[in-house]
């Protein structure tokens, strides 16, 4: 029996001990409870500030205003309804003055931008003396590119001559174009009212003007110049059938088809033909039909004009002598 009425005043100290710990203490702060979070237990630097000053100094209500806030002097002030109502209309009339001011500065211009005039391409073009110069023969411009006939005079003595073919500068058609022989450089070909100038790479040649003679069809107007003249005297190649060197380009065993390729290397500006291959002794003695690029009368005149080929699409053009005429 005692000890039932012990533990019945046991637990009844545990209860009153237990409700009094969870009563505030008077003027102090909360007790941190047991599990809570240090944030939650510690109380805010604001909250102590307050709860030390006197009631006359604390802050007024949440439904009273106080007019002692200080202002906090970092903030920007806001700007006025009137100032940001004038802003569109000052931004619209500088926007007017510049576009005023750039009519303004092109009204001098031109429109449009100039072309360079085309001027005439073809023609017969000298270099030197007549008897002894250069000749360009301009035949005329076909698929973007200046063609004709250059007739130059070998180192060793004697004159030669090959086709040519200039890419037209897409800027200005009275500018051309050629790879100079080196391989990296380029020439370049300024056409005038009376002349063209060739512009040759720097540390090789001075640059040329080669003066207008005649219209390329005028032919009895021709420069007196050696080749010119032999190449008069003398008849076709095909018709005496002398051996020459050839650039060929094509062969087949249909004659309309080769005759196809010698077309359209004659409108490109080569003075190209077709052959049997059975009728010279050096070439295939199987009977073909083969193109070649023009009739050469030495290895070094066809390979001053082996380039040339190549670039107009033939690439794997190459050079062999005919030998002698068989039939």
């Amino acid at each position: 029996m005692k000890k039932l009425i012990l533990m019945i005043l046991t637990a009844l100290l545990a209860f009153s001990l237990c409700a009094c710990s969870l009563l505030p203490l008077p003027n102090g702060p909360e007790e941190p409870v047991s599990g809570a979070s240090s944030a939650a237990a510690a109380p805010s630097a604001s909250e102590s500030s307050a709860a030390s000053k006197p009631e006359s100094e604390k802050p007024s209500s949440a439904g009273e205003s106080s007019s002692e806030t200080p202002e906090i002097s970092s903030q920007a002030p806001q700007p006025s309804e009137s100032s940001e109502e004038s802003r569109p209309a000052q931004s619209e009339a500088s926007a007017s003055d510049e576009s005023s001011a750039s009519n303004e500065k092109f009204t001098s211009l031109p429109s449009e931008r100039s072309e360079p005039a085309q001027l005439e391409w073809s023609g017969v073009y000298l270099y030197g003396e007549e008897s002894t110069g250069e000749v360009l023969i301009v035949k005329g411009v076909s698929a973007g590119a200046v063609y004709g006939t250059y007739i130059f005079e070998y180192a060793a003595g004697g004159f030669g001559a090959r086709e040519f073919t200039w890419p037209l500068d897409p800027a200005d058609p009275n500018r051309a174009s050629e790879l100079f022989q080196n391989g990296d450089d380029y020439n370049y070909f300024n056409l005038r009212e009376d002349r063209i100038t060739v512009d040759y790479p720097a540390g090789w040649w001075a640059d040329r003007d080669y003066l207008y003679w005649c219209p390329v069809d005028r032919r009895e107007q021709y420069p007196d110049h050696p080749y010119l003249t032999q190449e008069e005297e003398s008849s076709a190649p095909q018709e005496t059938h002398a051996p020459f060197y050839g650039i060929w380009i094509a062969a087949s065993g249909d004659y309309d088809e080769v005759k196809a390729y010698a077309d359209e290397m004659r409108e490109r500006g080569f003075n190209a033909g077709v052959y049997v291959t059975t009728d010279w002794s050096n070439l295939n003695p199987v009977r073909w039909y083969v193109v070649s690029a023009g009739e050469y009368p030495s290895e070094e005149a066809a390979e001053a004009d082996l380039f040339n080929v190549r670039d107009a699409g033939w690439t794997d053009a190459y050079i062999k002598y005919t030998g002698d005429f068989k039939g």
